[in-house]
């Protein structure tokens, strides 16, 4: 019984849906895909659609979105979030290219999310480099 029980707090579960168990590596690499879905991600994004789509996955996304949402940090991030959108749509805030690249379609970094109008305008790229 002890055995079944270490096994499933080390299990996993894919976003496609599959439990399975990461390695070290993976851990460290905070990679969450089982290995169906490293091989061929386009099968991956696939089933992952599918899995979105159910109940339990739908559950596990309120949970964890609540979760955030009750931190200061998330409440904050939030408020600047939704403040920067309602001025982009009153006008009051333009969206402006890609600080690095030039790329047309950007998102709004908020370096202090206290003030949630001084962004930076950054590509989907690299906003996700900015945040590592």
């Amino acid at each position: 019984m002890a055995f079944n029980l270490l096994r499933s707090a080390s299990a996993e579960r894919c976003k496609c849906g599959r439990i399975f168990t990461r390695s070290a590596y993976a851990i460290a690499k905070r990679d969450y895909r089982c290995g169906a879905c490293k091989e061929d991600p386009a099968k991956h994004r696939a089933r992952q659609a599918i899995y979105r789509k159910t109940p339990e996955a739908k559950a596990r996304h309120r949970k964890l979105m609540r979760a955030i949402r009750l931190t200061e940090a998330g409440r904050l991030e939030s408020r600047a979030r939704n403040v920067c959108n309602k001025a982009i749509v009153a006008g009051k805030l333009q969206r402006e290219p890609c600080a690095r690249c030039g790329s047309a379609t950007v998102h709004a970094h908020h370096t202090d999310y206290t003030r949630p109008l001084d962004v930076i305008w950054l590509c989907p790229l690299h906003h996700k480099e900015a945040h590592r």
